[in-house]
């Protein structure tokens, strides 16, 4: 570049096909952002990226550059709007007739085509931009071009800034003007294809399927999630799908999720099932069937065996109907979630800091891990693990038995009666569905001491929390003693439990807090009796994580149909 061009933005590229500006367009020194030359370079090297834009044989890479430059450095983004509606026009208005046959000028409508679905023009500059739009629409009506700038002005009108650049899928995508395809995953409905644009959000996707399954009018909520393996997370209503899409083609060579990556979009129960009054003919109890069961092999804690194992039996039921000798034997890996590795005990008792005042305050915080310790201890040696937490997922010879036993004495049921009795079921299991939430844990005392690291579990009767590591609560609290829940500050919720407050801090609060207004408008049997009368003792409005009777393989829970009674011994 000459030493005495007065600006980045003039001629280091004269005697190309961009034209020069006489002088800055913007601010002449904004500053440049970490781990970039200061600014003026930064203007060359990206309008240098522009020449060469013109005959790159393949142009995403370079639009892609350009644009995370333009991310990186949000000073930029206004000065490369002008200078690609400068390219965009005419020496003296709107492109002429030549110019549509112009392969460099539709690099250049192609990039501004990105840059309007990635970045908010400031005031005057957007003003500008409209107006450059309109004109060329006026002028060139039927044109190709014209088609690019009817793309952008509504672009520009849906545009809210994206937390990542486009991936070259999606870059291929907006220079031909056209939608992404991407898979959603939804149990018991298999793979739904789904048409999306930069703008489309998550709750979109969700809705649009929603209504594809016959969904709509359902009491259940559902959303749409994230799973890399044995982790998932809840994609908030307004993520931008192309976002989601751009952060895995970081890691995956292409959009489409291939089999062996364990990544993949899926449509999932969002907070509280309710069972009751499914049509056998609808679509959502086949649905819902497939989704409980997906849930609980996900599980973490998974339910007592002997519920497990009932759970099994039914889903055999309604998959195979009635027993058979002569059929295969199950595999049971794909009826029970994975065995919990045991955890050897230490050596001498570790100190643990001391939870805080605010989940100790009043006898609402359940403190579950020190009783079902002493209950386990005093249990051992009995000779039976019925109540057990399950440790079966790779099967035996004692839980095929089991299960296939359960199974025989189903014989007669219907395929649809055996599916609401496994949804009535998995809805009575304490962590059915939990979603788990790594929290900092904030003191609300002056001088309480440093922030504690906890795991936040949001099941369907209650929330709890355990320590890194250990599946079992320290403490749990049924959502009807839960008053409020809200933001107070970024990444931090405040929960309001009887005359205590909870303060966690998460990137994740805003998820958080959706899910736990969802069972906190959900009314159920557990919340607090509030007419003075009472259908039994207050410890129902904790989960019951207590071992079941011996004397009893399976109990029916409070409403479940009378079915169930056939798998008791």
């Amino acid at each position: 570049m000459p030493r005495s061009c007065p600006c980045p933005m003039k001629s280091a590229l004269q005697g190309a096909a961009l034209y020069p500006l006489s002088k800055p367009s913007l601010h002449p020194h904004p500053p440049a952002g970490p781990g970039y030359a200061p600014l003026r370079e930064e203007a060359v090297r990206l309008f240098l990226a522009l020449q060469a834009l013109e005959g790159a044989r393949r142009p995403g890479p370079l639009m892609q550059g350009v644009l995370q430059t333009c991310r990186d450095l949000p000073a930029l983004q206004d000065e490369l709007f002008l200078q690609l509606a400068k390219q965009t026009s005419g020496p003296a208005g709107p492109p002429g007739l030549p110019a549509t046959q112009d392969p460099a000028t539709l690099r250049y409508w192609q990039l501004l085509t990105c840059m309007s679905c990635t970045f908010r023009p400031g005031g005057a500059v957007r003003g500008h931009l409209l107006g450059h739009l309109e004109r060329t629409e006026q002028a060139l009506p039927d044109s190709e071009l014209a088609e690019y700038a009817r793309f952008i002005r509504k672009a520009l009108g849906r545009t809210r800034g994206r937390e990542l650049v486009p991936s070259l899928a999606e870059i291929s995508a907006l220079s031909r003007r056209q939608e992404l395809l991407c898979t959603v995953h939804c149990p018991g409905a298999g793979a739904c294809p789904v048409s999306i644009d930069s703008h489309t959000t998550a709750g979109e996707v969700a809705r649009e399927l929603v209504g594809r399954l016959g969904l709509a009018r359902s009491r259940n909520a559902f959303a749409l999630y994230e799973q890399r393996g044995a982790q998932e997370r809840a994609l908030a209503g307004g993520t931008l799908v192309a976002d989601v899409l751009t952060s895995l083609t970081s890691e995956e060579a292409g959009l489409e999720d291939s089999p062996d990556c364990g990544w993949r979009l899926c449509l999932r129960l969002h907070g509280p099932l309710h069972p009751e009054g499914l049509s056998p003919e609808g679509h959502e109890l086949p649905f819902l069937f497939e989704q409980a069961h997906a849930l609980l092999l996900r599980g973490r804690p998974p339910p007592p065996e002997d519920t497990l194992r009932a759970l099994a039996a039914l889903r055999l039921q309604s998959l195979h109907r009635d027993f058979s000798p002569r059929g295969p034997l199950p595999l049971l890996d794909r009826l029970l979630p994975p065995p919990i590795p045991p955890r050897e005990q230490p050596p001498c008792p570790t100190r643990r800091p001391p939870p805080s005042a605010a989940l100790l305050a009043g006898a609402l915080w359940s403190p579950g891990l020190a009783k079902r310790r002493a209950e386990r201890a005093r249990r051992g040696g009995t000779g039976r693990s019925t109540g057990s937490t399950a440790q079966v997922g790779g099967g035996g010879a004692s839980t095929t038995a089991a299960v296939l036993g359960g199974w025989k004495r189903l014989r007669g049921m219907g395929q649809a009666e055996a599916m609401a009795a496994y949804l009535a079921l998995a809805a009575q299991c304490p962590g059915f569905g939990a979603a788990r939430y790594d929290v900092l844990e904030l003191s609300t005392e002056p001088g309480g001491g440093a922030p504690q690291k906890l795991c936040l579990g949001l099941g369907a009767k209650a929330m709890s929390l355990s320590r890194p590591g250990e599946t079992e609560p320290i403490h749990s609290v049924s959502y009807g003693h839960v008053a409020a829940c809200q933001l107070i500050g970024p990444h931090t919720l405040a929960l309001r439990v009887g005359d205590s407050q909870l303060l966690l801090q998460s990137p994740q609060v805003e998820e958080i807090m959706e899910l736990v207004n969802a069972y906190l408008a959900n009314p159920s049997p557990e919340r607090p009796c509030r007419s003075g009368s009472s259908s039994g003792p207050p410890s129902q409005d904790l989960p019951d994580t207590s071992p079941p009777s011996q004397h009893q393989v399976l109990e029916e829970p409070q409403g479940q149909s009378g079915c169930l009674k056939q798998l008791q011994d």
